[in-house]
């Protein structure tokens, strides 16, 4: 789970959820701490909208399919332009290859699918 996303999503339900400062300052505090959601999950600080958020949140599978993307690490890979089109040389399974992959004409992403 990409945590950034999933707290800045949390934030944003927590301003359509209440309008009341007082809450919305007790509901930031809660998902800055730990120890304050595991009072969430435990049932020691009953909250059903809370506990619903953050359960579903952590509940949803990838958006992207693991085992079929890959994040390498900048050592990995060689980024090129030839004929004014974008290729990316990453490591093939056979030693001393690499594989070339096209990248039409918009520019790579942070992760790549295959």
């Amino acid at each position: 789970m990409e945590s950034a996303k999933v707290l800045h999503h949390w934030k944003s339900q927590v301003f359509v959820h209440t309008k009341d400062k007082s809450a919305r300052h007790r509901y930031f505090k809660a998902l800055k701490s730990y120890a304050e959601l595991a009072q969430v999950f435990s049932g020691a600080w009953y909250d059903p909208w809370l506990f619903h958020l953050i359960r579903n949140s952590l509940m949803q599978p990838p958006r992207i399919h693991n085992r079929r993307s890959a994040m390498p690490d900048e050592s990995s890979y060689r980024v090129f332009i030839e004929n004014g089109k974008q290729y990316i040389s990453i490591a093939s399974l056979v030693k001393a290859q690499r594989v070339g992959l096209f990248s039409h004409s918009s520019p790579l992403t942070a992760r790549l699918q295959l």
